[in-house]
């Protein structure tokens, strides 16, 4: 077995990097960034709370993904939890341990047609499951810990920019073992490892979507897993330039610096609102996030400093996590959206179609713990 890693990573390490020919920029001025409210591109939010298994509810969530009229929700310690549509739970995937079946390192999941995908870095395998969380088979994948886009004729894996792993931020492998490498990474940062969201994939195209944090780029890439389009995000005095950080030996006075300075380190957000938009959310040192959608052809579409809930009346304490079948996903636990109902931004009106109220009084005896409670957004037609 030692002998085929040293073989796929020596492929890795000669492979040569693409060019950067279809490479565009987009600069962004976050002191352009308005004070807006979700009603200037969203037209209705819902609540929906996570029914508990019985144990336990997620905790420290890091992908949410709706599909099949189910929420499947990955948290960081290394389990899946099921839900229906209501809320209501399904089922769970928490298998610790080394043999099969069991995960030690829940590095990505992706939900097939037919099939639960589950990425473990750490005992290098895949593992399939069906939709309702039942463990089916597994394989060997000597790949290291990464983000992974599977399809049944190839594998997409973004491993974190560690330069261990080659020249290349991502790689392809097909079916038949063949391994291709795709735009430089940040080898000089050393052992900084730098984590953003997933690969996504946009429904109407079936094209493949991924943010690289630390050169803030995105990445379009064909249903065959090959790239088409980059585009270079320049965030102008907010950019943490690259030799800045080789001055620091650890993130912690890193991070010290970016906040003294209000600069960016690296996307919080990045997703795909369709074939045409996508939606990124940023913060600069210690001020509140920019919400900023750019459209494919490198517009700055909408660019708001202060994203605050002017359906609920309310200061905005969550942000977008992700975009998925036709929703923006967020969430919250539902003792902290009561204590923000309870204290509302002075100013500002409820709209006619506000839910919270009604979603709070309707589990007014949960308002005092940490359910999670799921808030589901539409995006007006002129974002997408």
């Amino acid at each position: 077995m030692r002998i085929i890693y040293i073989y796929v990573v020596g492929i890795i390490l000669l492979l040569s990097c693409t060019t950067k020919k279809n490479q565009n920029t987009i600069t962004i001025n976050l002191d352009e960034g308005k004070e807006l409210g979700y009603s200037s591109i969203i037209e209705n939010i819902e609540y929906v709370i996570l029914e508990s298994d019985g144990n336990r509810f997620p905790i420290n969530v890091e992908k949410i993904v709706k599909k099949h009229n189910k929420y499947y929700i990955s948290t960081q310690d290394h389990t899946v939890f099921i839900y229906n549509l209501d809320g209501s739970f399904s089922s769970v995937i928490d298998a610790p341990g080394d043999g099969p079946g069991s995960i030690r390192s829940l590095d990505d999941f992706n939900i097939t047609d037919d099939q639960i995908i589950i990425k473990d870095g750490y005992l290098k395998k895949i593992l399939f499951f069906d939709l309702n969380g039942n463990y089916l088979n597994e394989k060997k994948d000597l790949f290291p810990t990464s983000y992974i886009y599977y399809s049944s004729n190839y594998r997409l894996y973004y491993p974190h920019n560690d330069p261990t792993d080659g020249q290349n931020s991502i790689y392809r492998i097909s079916k038949e073992g063949k391994v291709e490498g795709f735009l430089q990474n940040a080898h000089e940062l050393g052992t900084r490892v730098y984590l953003t969201n997933s690969f996504n994939e946009i429904a109407s195209t079936q094209e493949i979507f991924l943010g690289l944090p630390i050169t803030s780029e995105i990445a379009y890439f064909d249903k065959n897993g090959y790239p088409t389009k980059t585009f270079k995000i320049n965030f102008g005095k907010n950019e943490m330039p690259m030799h800045s950080r080789l001055k620091f030996e650890n993130r912690i006075d890193e991070f010290m610096y970016i906040d003294e300075n209000n600069l960016i380190d690296a996307f919080s957000k990045l997703f795909p609102l369709s074939k045409n938009t996508f939606m990124m959310v940023v913060t600069s040192g210690m001020n509140s996030p920019n919400i900023i959608i750019c459209s494919r052809l490198g517009e700055v579409l909408f660019n708001s400093s202060n994203f605050y809930n002017d359906y609920e009346g309310l200061e905005n304490n969550t942000i977008p996590w992700t975009y998925t079948g036709d929703e923006l996903i967020s969430w919250n636990t539902i003792n902290v959206l009561h204590d923000s109902y309870l204290n509302k931004k002075p100013g500002i009106l409820e709209v006619e179609n506000s839910t919270l109220g009604k979603f709070l009084e309707d589990h007014s005896e949960a308002v005092d713990g940490e359910d999670i409670v799921l808030i589901t957004s539409k995006i007006k037609k002129e974002y997408l």
